[in-house]
């Protein structure tokens, strides 16, 4: 008798054991739901930024930066290569000690590859390899250092054979700051300007003023306080969160152990004859109980929102305590920078940077192009990288609204491959009139009137009358197929 009785309590001590389980997974997602509307809010707070420009903008047009300094020398170069299985040499960025650059041969819509040059070191040598075709185009690029340190653009810096000779040497004592590159021809030019030779400095030894010392220590800081705040605010959320979870498990687990240990089960287990009674009594002592925990776990969550709320509030707090750090750090460099030195005048406001800057050198490819963007005034560049469709440069917070726009209006501009999804960096991008529009011959490129020629070549019965655009008339384009038997372009690569 105890026995069949035992099984039927057991059995509704199980069905309340999953209807719990499913009421706390029900109120975990609850929870959940909670925190993505209280993310949502928080979202919903933030402003948009004000004067954002279109896609098209190339920022401020009365922005020039600053020629380099007088005593600014070269501390690296950016070597800029096309895509594909056989890279060219493009063009070279030279970047000097003071923040700005001097970039020849083409720099947009390529790939970089960056040589950085140690303190008290120098350029002496450069050769190149070009194409063992015509026409015979950089391939690789080498540096040699007043060091001894050997540089190649690829795998072949140690390789003997196949080196332009003679090597571009500086003079004895001298190295090399600037040399000239063709855009057309994709070869060096010109002979290189040249600058005394810096004295070696030993690892670690390099001088440093006062100024620079405290500067670097107080970015440091920002940067370890930044990474700290961060860090803290999510451990006290998880830790939040997982208490409330845990506090609303104890309750459910309370609310079964009430149940089981109940004088209505005993009842049950003890008499055949009030089985139904005891049922139906132990149904409603659930649902007492459950609307108990119900009006419990409701409380729970509310405290849980109030102290999500808090922790919010506290993050928004030492953020705006750091932004005011911040603030005061800038206005410091600048009184200091505000007597013509060519000292950093700012401090980048990204939180894992906080590198110093001088905001007159940054480079136009390193401001974002959407007008009235806070980014120009505020960071070193570091948050900027151009549109992969349009080359525009856009910073992280406008990239998700730039690539909307872009994607929408780009099969109608000048240059634009749907093959590539890319516009050409040797056409001028213009939004297109669909009247006057042209298609490239060789790579389906769409193009205005400006930005391609025409084929003057002979059928045989009539005028060829292709359209070429202009990237596929450069002369190290590749095209391996003529529009007619008396092409007019690239007629060195046709075999007659």
């Amino acid at each position: 008798m105890r026995s069949h009785s035992g099984g039927v309590v057991d059995r509704h001590v199980g069905a309340i054991d999953g209807e719990l389980d499913w009421e706390e997974e029900a109120g975990g997602n609850k929870i959940a739901e909670h925190e993505d509307a209280s993310s949502d809010d928080d979202e919903s707070q933030e402003s948009e930024e004000q004067g954002a420009g279109s896609c098209l903008g190339r920022g401020d047009d009365a922005y020039e930066p600053l020629p380099p300094g007088a005593d600014a020398r070269l501390r690296g170069v950016d070597v800029h290569l096309s895509y594909g299985c056989r890279p060219k040499v493009l063009g070279l960025t030279f970047i000097l000690s003071d923040g700005s650059e001097r970039a020849v041969g083409e720099t947009r819509g390529t790939r970089v590859v960056n040589f950085s040059l140690e303190a008290g070191e120098g350029i002496v040598s450069i050769d190149y390899k070009r194409h063992n075709y015509r026409p015979h185009y950089t391939t690789v690029i080498r540096f040699l250092t007043t060091s001894g340190r050997v540089w190649a653009c690829d795998d072949s810096a140690n390789k003997k054979y196949g080196w332009s000779t003679p090597a571009i040497k500086a003079p004895e004592g001298e190295v090399i700051e600037y040399i000239g590159y063709d855009k057309m021809s994709l070869l060096v030019t010109g002979e290189p300007t040249t600058a005394p030779a810096p004295a070696p400095v030993a690892a670690g030894a390099e001088p440093k003023t006062l100024f620079a010392i405290s500067g670097a220590a107080t970015a440091e800081k920002m940067r370890f306080d930044s990474t700290a705040l961060e860090e803290d605010a999510d451990a006290d959320a998880v830790e939040c969160r997982e208490s409330h979870a845990a506090r609303v498990a104890e309750v459910y687990e309370r609310a079964r152990d009430d149940l089981a240990n109940s004088e209505e089960a005993s009842a049950a287990s003890d008499a055949e004859a009030l089985l139904q009674e005891a049922v139906r009594r132990l149904a409603a002592k659930q649902t007492a109980l459950m609307a108990r925990a119900d009006g419990e776990r409701d409380r729970i969550q509310a405290e849980y929102a109030s102290a999500k709320s808090k922790l919010a509030a506290d993050r928004k707090r030492k953020r705006d305590d750091l932004y005011d750090d911040h603030l005061r750090c800038n206005s410091i460099l600048k009184l200091h920078g505000s007597g013509g030195g060519d000292d950093a005048l700012g401090l980048c406001a990204v939180s894992d940077c906080r590198a110093r800057y001088d905001p007159r050198r940054v480079p136009q490819r390193r401001r974002c192009a959407v007008d009235g963007c806070p980014s120009r005034d505020m960071t070193c560049g570091c948050n900027v990288a151009p549109c992969h469709r349009c080359h525009v440069p856009i910073c992280e917070e406008h990239a998700e609204r730039h690539e909307a726009s872009c994607a929408a209006i780009a099969s109608s501009r000048c240059g634009y491959s749907q093959d590539d999804d890319t516009i050409n960096p040797a056409c001028c991008g213009k939004i297109l009139d669909q009247k006057k529009l042209a298609m490239c011959f060789y790579c389906n490129t769409i193009c205005c009137p400006s930005c391609h020629d025409t084929c003057s070549g002979d059928k045989g019965w009539r005028e060829c009358g292709a359209v070429w655009c202009n990237g596929c008339l450069l002369p190290y384009a590749g095209v391996g197929e003529a529009c007619c038997n008396d092409c007019s372009f690239h007629r060195d690569q046709w075999v007659r």
